[in-house]
């Protein structure tokens, strides 16, 4: 037969990961994208609202402060989405803590796209938040 590493002979074969968490993961990656796509959209506007913003509590400084608050919520769902993949991940680790299974992968996979997407706005809120004190 083929040679096998000491601790994965006593480990079960996990199945993968089943069409309703597949459809499930591929609903919420779409729901954070929307939301991405939203938030880029938004992204310029407030951009060139935060240039022009002039001096604190300004007519100007107030609307790049709006501007400021639209893009953070245009960016709920993917907070939300996000949210939800990592309570799937750590319920999936607690099931099979002795392995990664395809489940926990499948999981991990959509939590990364959109955990990149997430941390892609964060760090334009917080650029954007620095130059408007």
């Amino acid at each position: 037969g083929i040679p096998t590493t000491g601790t994965s002979e006593s480990l079960p074969t996990l199945p993968p990961a089943s069409a309703d968490l597949t459809s499930r993961l591929a609903g919420l990656v779409d729901i954070a994208s929307k939301a991405h796509a939203g938030f880029q959209s938004k992204q310029s506007a407030a951009e060139r609202a935060v240039a022009a913003s002039g001096s604190r509590l300004s007519d100007g400084w107030t609307a790049a402060e709006v501007a400021l608050s639209g893009l953070q919520t245009s960016r709920s769902g993917a907070l939300t989405s996000l949210a939800e993949l990592d309570q799937l991940y750590v319920d999936e680790r607690a099931a099979h803590p002795e392995q990664v299974s395809p489940t926990a992968q499948a999981i991990a996979t959509a939590r990364d796209q959109v955990e990149a997407w997430v941390a892609a706005e964060s760090a334009v809120i917080s650029r954007l938040s620095a130059r408007l004190k």
